[in-house]
């Protein structure tokens, strides 16, 4: 089934130092994703062929790593996963949250060795819901799964609603909240997905395979 392209904006905000406020916009079109991460940085992933573009704008550079590169990265991530035996935290009810977006929500935590999540969830609303399919897309992008994996925190597909706010609290005391402020379906341009002819092109790092484990 073909999804309707959709745009997120969510807003992004880190206590302590430095401070960080901004907003990040997600555009989904088919299999493809981009990620304009405030004025500077733009994620462009394809989630069919594993591709990732990082278009740095201010020196106007695309950052490319083929499929066949994330492949191994992700090869060598599952290596060190095994080896550090990191597993999923188990996600506990926190009570009734709050309404964002117009929707209802109800909190989730998780608590790592490391790390504290807490989730506002709202349940999908309907057979068709654009915010679904866009957590649908970005967990098949390969850099998406891999950042979970490490964390040991569940994945959006393993939540049990869709994660409209979450809190973080990182181990040297920081808070980072993000909040999604809006969702909009409607046609996005394909050129939107690639990266600007004007930017040169940058070739990113061979992997290799991932190594053997240790007898």
């Amino acid at each position: 089934m073909a999804f309707a392209d959709v745009v997120v904006v969510q807003s992004v905000e880190q206590t302590g130092k430095p401070y960080l406020a901004t907003q990040v916009t997600l555009k989904v079109k088919g299999p493809k994703i981009r990620a304009d991460l405030g004025p500077e940085t733009t994620v462009i992933m394809d989630t069919a062929s594993g591709a990732t573009v990082t278009l740095r704008h201010p020196q106007k550079t695309a950052l490319e790593i083929d499929g066949a590169a994330t492949r191994q990265l992700m090869d060598r991530a599952e290596s060190l996963r095994g080896a550090t035996e990191i597993g999923k935290a188990q996600l506990q009810p926190a009570g009734n949250g709050e309404t964002i977006a117009g929707r209802e929500t109800r909190r989730y935590t998780v608590q790592t060795a490391a790390l504290r999540m807490t989730w506002w969830l709202a349940a999908k609303s309907g057979e068709h819901d654009p915010l679904a399919e866009v957590f649908e897309t970005l967990q098949k992008a390969p850099m998406v799964r891999l950042a979970g994996g490490l964390s040991g925190l569940p994945g959006a597909d393993e939540l049990p609603g869709l994660p409209l706010k979450t809190e973080l609290l990182t181990p040297d005391g920081r808070t980072i909240t993000t909040t999604i402020l809006s969702v909009q379906e409607g046609p996005l341009d394909a050129i939107d997905f690639t990266a600007p002819a004007s930017y040169r092109r940058l070739t990113g790092p061979v992997f290799g395979p991932a190594p053997s484990a240790a007898p």
